[in-house]
């Protein structure tokens, strides 16, 4: 199973879920005296060795806030390996060298937003990688969501407006479910 992602921006990225199954975040919670995130979102533990392409990211940089200019990312067999643009670039690559954990640049998680009433405003990560419309890629550590990668930590980059192919089939279209 291989998933695409473009985006008008110049996005095109291939991701392989062979194996995997995807997962729900629901935002509700069915046990008494529970809490439950209020992530929103479907997501698959990728293949961590398959990744590559390209990545126009312009919403959020998960506990970073939100992109002001769109950075490039790069990716090779499962790793990013290029951070280009400007201050938000900066602000990622900084980041990420502070975990001091090269799996931390594992492409570990693809999700896609679901909730129609979240904004990817940067204010918050969960409800930036639950709008509606968006798709992210998940960095570092899966273990949680069914992958098999270990890292120091996780977190998400998004992206707007999608469009997807899982096995060339179309499922999203600029951001909107189409199946």
């Amino acid at each position: 199973k291989e998933v695409v992602v473009k985006t008008k921006k110049g996005t095109n990225v291939a991701f392989s879920v062979k194996n995997r199954n995807a997962g729900i975040f629901a935002g509700s919670c069915t046990r008494k005296g529970k809490i439950a995130s209020s992530s929103f979102e479907v997501y698959v533990p990728i293949v961590e060795t398959a990744t590559k392409g390209r990545v126009i990211a312009d919403g959020s940089l998960g506990y970073l806030g939100k992109i002001s200019k769109p950075i490039e990312l790069i990716f090779e067999a499962g790793y990013l390996v290029e951070i280009n643009g400007g201050e938000d670039a900066l602000r990622l690559k900084k980041y990420m060298e502070s975990f001091g954990d090269k799996e931390i640049y594992c492409a570990a998680e693809l999700g896609i937003g679901l909730n129609t009433k979240s904004k990817c405003d940067g204010i918050c990560y969960i409800e930036d990688e639950s709008t509606y419309g968006t798709f992210h890629i998940g960095f570092g550590r899966n273990i949680a969501l069914g992958g098999r990668h270990e890292a120091r930590g996780h977190f998400d980059i998004v992206t707007h407006s999608p469009d997807i192919f899982v096995d060339e089939v179309v499922i999203m279209e600029n951001g909107e479910f189409i199946i």
